[in-house]
């Protein structure tokens, strides 16, 4: 085996890599040039593919200069790969020279066991013929593959998605399954495992079945942190895939668990998601795999923003592999731990994160209270989304790689490296300051935790008087939320639901809630965009500080409902008829807790016919029960209010209605007569409301039915008078004044007449 410790005795200050380096553009102009003259038979013989393909033939269409090459998106990704550090010669050529160790993820086609060595050094013009290419070139990641050509319209496209492609390199300290032969420094055959394959073509070949991938359960050469970052870093890294790879297994130094899976198969989860709860494609790929998948960004960044019409999730391959943040041949987003570097991201980093961790909420926007909140992150940093609480961004804001990503390898010198890490998990200060890894024989904590990079001082280099602040921040939001949803499950008791998860799905699904019942759904909202942020307040703690004030002052606010307000009186479902100028009451109870009724009140409202809802009266609850006396004027629907209580929330009664019926009076000028007299009748009606032209009706009873004997003209002071003329008998008489518009009919009280 190659061993680590003389990888690189002949490593160069990062001094002499950046002067080369300038002169790596005219460089490589130069060199492809050349090549061009001889590539087919430079392929053919150098390497270890007969079919590799090298820059020289690849820019005749890639380059800007070809003005009759159709596709613009594709027609300048030589001149942009020219600008990587994949096309750097220069700096390509110190690994080259030592040889099969480094040499193969350092150049083209690389063929370990015609590697040469002349005094210890391995030759980097390539006159060994172990490489087609000084450096990273086109078929190295494209290989001979159709889905660049003949199928470059299809979504064998989405194939360059694949992890592999990166991974072949990217995932240094791993070895090969296999073993290969070289010529050593010294001359003399050496066997052993590469730390890359060799003749790899990812598109057809897992690449698990040729590289052992280094992991915490198996690190093979290299070394792992207990929470699984690497703890050797290669030269900005170059540990990428090993520590991605680690998707279903969390280290925590203690356990393994099973946890759901992140970024390589985000797609999985998508998936499984999908099938779950019945998601359409229109659903899922328009809206969800952007984020989830690798595959559907670049189909997408190749046509015109959008995933080609007609895919399904079934289509797509990959999940969130390394296209889906970074471009392979663009450059622009310098490293934010080595401003040297170039991350090659697709977007700055300081938006790149927040592109997918994020709720799609409309800048300043609020959650929905009867919504959902799905990874809010990046609305947490800015500072808005909660309900009812002021927009607070964070300090951090932007900041998620210092963070997430920070370094946590040792350089081949010893020095700490400066590549970002890929679990994407933040490093607590002591977590860092307690434990160590074995540096040149020196036993060493963690370089970085995700506070020393900036809040790092010569005395507290790890920045560990800030891990008190982050345990006692996040420990009171933990306070919070078990405070507030003891609250929230009491007030859902107060409704009949188990808990308040229960309260929430039936609330949520109601067109018309009450003030408390939206109170109810706000305060859940708030703590849960608290809670799936995932940080425990710490992405924004003067934000989550606020909005977890809020959510308990909701949660406290929620008054839960009466049984209900029942009119006893008059009968509900029945509208009785009291006279004019008469009085009755409206009374019942309120169904509830008498001690928690204590000092309620009660309000009535009431409709007079042709008019609306007024407050007539207002009276205290006493021992659940009101009473309201009522004399109305008109045929008059009622309803009683509950006003409520610190522990009820208003109620309202059902209707209930009083129908009014005209006052009508009947008197005779006599009641004993001679059969054969005359009696006058006489009479009034009140009010005087809608009587124009209406007549009284003079009613006689005979047997069990009354017979109509007179009418009488009601005149404008409500008054009618008739005459008749007796014969022998008796006359039992009423008056009866036809209903209105706003009164009921009325009937005077029956009178009796006798006639000898």
């Amino acid at each position: 085996m190659y061993a680590d410790s003389l990888a690189h005795p002949r490593m160069k200050k990062k001094e002499e890599v950046t002067l080369l380096k300038r002169f790596t553009l005219v460089a490589l102009t130069v060199l492809v040039a050349a090549l061009a003259l001889a590539s087919a038979a430079f392929a053919a013989s150098d390497g270890v593919r007969t079919n590799y393909t090298t820059v020289a033939d690849c820019m005749t269409c890639h380059n800007t200069t070809d003005g009759t090459f159709a596709e613009a998106l594709v027609q300048g990704v030589h001149d942009d790969w020219a600008q990587t550090a994949h096309a750097d010669a220069a700096t390509n050529a110190l690994p080259i020279s030592e040889g099969p160790g480094c040499a193969g993820c350092h150049s083209g086609n690389y063929d370990p066991t015609k590697a040469t060595p002349s005094g210890g050094i391995y030759p980097t013009d390539g006159s060994d013929h172990a490489f087609a290419e000084p450096f990273v070139g086109c078929s190295t990641c494209h290989y001979n593959s159709n889905t660049m050509h003949a199928q470059k319209d299809t979504l064998a496209y989405q194939d360059l998605a694949n992890p592999n492609v990166c991974g072949q390199c990217h995932a240094r300290y791993s070895q090969t399954v296999a073993d290969f032969t070289w010529t050593g420094p010294s001359g003399s055959p050496t066997t052993g495992k590469l730390q890359y394959p060799v003749n790899y073509n990812p598109f057809t070949t897992d690449l698990a079945s040729v590289l052992n991938v280094a992991s915490p359960g198996s690190p093979q050469i290299g070394g792992f942190w207990p929470s699984g970052q690497s703890t050797k870093a290669h030269g900005e890294n170059a540990v990428q895939y090993d520590e991605m790879a680690q998707d279903w297994t969390k280290w925590d130094g203690s356990a393994t668990q099973v946890i759901p899976v992140t970024h390589f198969n985000s797609l999985d989860t998508l998936k499984q998601a999908a099938a779950a709860e019945g998601l359409p494609a229109s659903v899922t790929v328009n809206n969800c795999s952007h984020c989830m998948s690798g595959s559907a960004r670049i189909l997408a960044d190749r046509n015109g923003g959008t995933v080609p019409a007609g895919t399904t999730l079934a289509d797509l391959k990959y999940g969130d592999s390394c296209v889906a943040c970074h471009s392979p041949h663009k450059t622009g987003t310098p490293s934010v731990f080595n401003a040297e570097r170039d991350a090659q991201l697709i977007m700055p980093q300081k938006d790149l994160c927040g592109s997918c961790h994020n709720a799609h909420l409309a800048k300043g926007a609020s959650f929905d209270p009867a919504g959902e909140v799905h990874h809010p992150q990046d609305e947490m940093m800015k500072g808005y989304g909660a309900v009812d609480v002021p927009q607070t961004p964070a300090l951090h804001k932007g900041d998620c790689v210092q963070c997430h990503m920070v370094p946590t390898g040792y350089e081949y010198n010893g020095a700490p490296g400066t590549g970002a890490n890929h679990l994407f998990k933040p490093i607590m200060p002591e977590y860092a300051a307690t434990h160590t890894t074995n540096v040149g024989g020196v036993d060493k904590p963690m370089p970085n935790s995700s506070c020393s990079t900036c809040h790092g001082t010569t005395s507290d280099p790890l920045a560990l008087r800030l891990q008190s602040v982050i345990d006692a921040r996040q420990a009171w939001v933990e306070d919070k939320w078990t405070e507030i949803e003891a609250v929230l499950n009491t007030k859902a008791a107060l409704y009949g639901y188990a808990d308040y998860a229960a309260a929430r799905t039936a609330f949520a699904g109601m067109g018309d809630r009450t003030v408390d019942q939206t109170n109810f759904l706000k305060a859940i909202v708030n703590m849960e965009f608290t809670q799936i942020d995932g940080s425990k307040g710490i992405h924004n703690f003067q934000y989550a500080e606020a909005i977890l004030g809020k959510a308990l002052e909701q949660a406290n606010s929620v008054r839960g409902p009466v049984g209900s307000v029942d009119v006893t009186m008059p009968v509900y479902g029945t509208t009785p008829t009291i006279v004019w100028g008469s009085s009755t009451a409206i009374k019942g109870t309120v169904v509830g807790d008498a001690a928690s009724l204590v000092g309620s009140q009660a309000r009535l409202w009431a409709q007079p016919a042709g008019g609306s809802y007024d407050v007539v009266a207002q009276v205290f609850v006493i021992s659940g029960a009101f009473s309201f006396p009522v004399a109305p004027r008109a045929n008059t629907l009622y309803k009683v209010e509950f006003l409520g209580s610190d522990a009820y929330a208003p109620a309202t009664s059902a209707e209930v209605g009083i129908n009014v019926a005209y006052k009508v009076t009947l008197k005779a000028s006599k009641s004993l007569v001679v059969g054969g007299t005359k009696v006058k009748l006489t009479g009034k009606v009140l009010p005087l409301v809608d009587l124009a032209g209406k007549k009284a009706t003079i009613q006689r009873r005979i047997g069990t039915s009354w017979k109509t004997l007179k009418s009488a003209a009601i005149g404008s002071t409500g008054g009618f008078a008739a005459t008749f003329k007796t014969a022998r008998g008796t006359y039992k008489l009423r008056a009866v004044c036809p209903a209105g518009t706003s009164l009921v009919m009325g009937t005077s009280k029956v009178i009796k007449v006798v006639a000898r």
